[in-house]
């Protein structure tokens, strides 16, 4: 019964991801930059969003590329 338990805890895990990846993609497309504001994630992307961070999937911007990012967005 356990192993039921964690291969659909790993398939919600991974419906998650796809989720979050799918939304990321959405934002990404209608921006002009391609990046994406975690905080414009509802809570359940935002966890989904983490983990492909976790993943290497996707790449979540430090301090210092924020600050480039937005420079090129003003400039």
């Amino acid at each position: 019964m356990a192993s039921v338990r964690a291969g659909e805890e790993r398939m919600q895990g991974r419906k998650t991801l796809l989720e979050a990846l799918r939304v990321l993609r959405d934002h990404e497309e209608v921006t002009e930059y391609g990046w994406v504001l975690l905080g414009m994630l509802r809570p359940e992307h935002y966890k989904g969003a983490q983990a492909a961070v976790g993943q290497g999937v996707v790449e979540l911007a430090d301090r210092e590329m924020r600050a480039e990012l937005s420079a090129y967005e003003a400039g």
